[in-house]
């Protein structure tokens, strides 16, 4: 069978996408396949100024609405976390910053406080700082 391929760089790298040269209608669904990454690129990266998760990220520590899409996968998230022992962490953003891990991948290291660096590992022993509240319609 032979695919025939489109290339665009999305969620943060260079994602390729195969199909099957005898789909008809090819290009729509590329152009289907690169909007629903962007979509979820918009919605859910934290680099997006107007991304939910950039919204969620700047009212920490206040209860705040998402969406059922959003729910389920910090649900999601939670529970690979705890499966994982922890190594999963959804609450990593400072952390990654810190390391460099910003949205022009400068990998330039920041220079983290005493206060950041006891604070990030208090908060390992915590488990997890997310908390769902369910409501009831």
């Amino acid at each position: 069978m032979e695919f025939i391929s489109k290339k665009k760089e999305v969620l943060g790298s260079q994602i390729e996408i195969f199909l099957p040269k005898t789909i008809k209608n090819n290009n729509k669904l590329f152009e289907r396949s690169f909007d629903e990454l962007l979509r979820i690129q918009n919605k859910f990266s934290r680099f997006e100024q107007n991304s939910n998760l950039n919204k969620l990220n700047k009212n920490l520590n206040r209860w705040q609405k998402v969406d059922e899409e959003f729910l389920y996968l910090i649900k999601k998230s939670l529970e690979i976390q705890k499966n994982t022992e922890q190594y999963f962490d959804i609450t990593l953003k400072s952390t990654l910053e810190n390391l460099g891990y910003d949205k022009d991948y400068s990998f330039q290291k920041k220079k983290i406080s005493y206060f950041t660096k006891i604070k990030s590992k208090i908060k390992f022993l915590f488990f997890s700082q997310v908390k769902i509240k369910e409501q009831t319609s």
